[in-house]
């Protein structure tokens, strides 16, 4: 019976264009609904707060201050993340979606319509580790980068729009790891700069397999 990270591997084998790890869509509908709820839940406190005397009610509206400021955040956020959905949109491609430890993979980027409006666009090949423990009846996550990678760094329109890289997976880092209380995950972290708007900020899971014949006859 195949482990869950063989399955895996499979899914990602071969030619393989990325998936974000989450839509702009998700992020801005979840994020709507967190503010809607939040506001929602301040306003009728407000409505309905204890406004019988003078004294009371400024204790109340003072009770209430961080609660709006926080609201004001979120609905801040919200109009960020929603100029953000107009932002162009990356796609992210690689020769193989589960690349074994030491081995080369040819990555792909490409910016749709709009790109004009990057006056920057950086990708970083990422591996993250995170680890959760218990601190008292606290359960804690600790994330650290322990692979980096510069796949590009430009302000050049022609490579902005798209281009093309050859890196190879240090045979020394981790592979793709998913325990209860570990991971590693290997990431294509893209980031483009759009003066005066929203940047791009997105990220594409992809595996990286155990040291395997591929790298050794490679070595070879």
């Amino acid at each position: 019976m195949l482990r869950q990270s063989e399955i895996l591997d499979q899914k990602f084998e071969g030619p393989l264009k990325l998936r974000p790890q989450f839509s702009r869509f998700c992020a801005l509908f979840f994020m709507g609904i967190f503010a809607a709820f939040w506001n929602g839940v301040v306003g009728m406190v407000f409505l309905f707060g204890p406004f019988q005397n003078l004294e009371g009610s400024v204790l109340f509206l003072l009770f209430l201050v961080p609660f709006a400021i926080i609201g004001l955040g979120l609905a801040v956020f919200f109009l960020y993340l929603l100029l953000g959905m107009f932002n162009p949109k990356v796609e992210i491609a690689l020769t193989n979606g589960a690349v074994v430890l030491g081995d080369e993979v040819d990555v792909a980027w490409q910016v749709g319509g709009g790109f004009r409006s990057l006056v920057r666009l950086r990708i970083v090949i990422l591996a993250r580790e995170s680890a959760s423990y218990r601190q008292g009846t606290d359960l804690r996550t600790d994330e650290q980068v322990i692979v980096e990678i510069p796949l590009v760094d430009t302000t050049e329109r022609e490579q902005i729009q798209f281009g093309t890289k050859t890196i190879r997976i240090p045979q020394d880092s981790m592979h793709s790891f998913d325990g209860q209380n570990n991971k590693i995950k290997w990431l294509v972290n893209v980031r483009g700069t759009i003066p005066w708007w929203p940047d791009i900020q997105e990220q594409f899971d992809f595996r990286v397999k155990p040291f395997g014949p591929s790298a050794i006859e490679r070595s070879l």
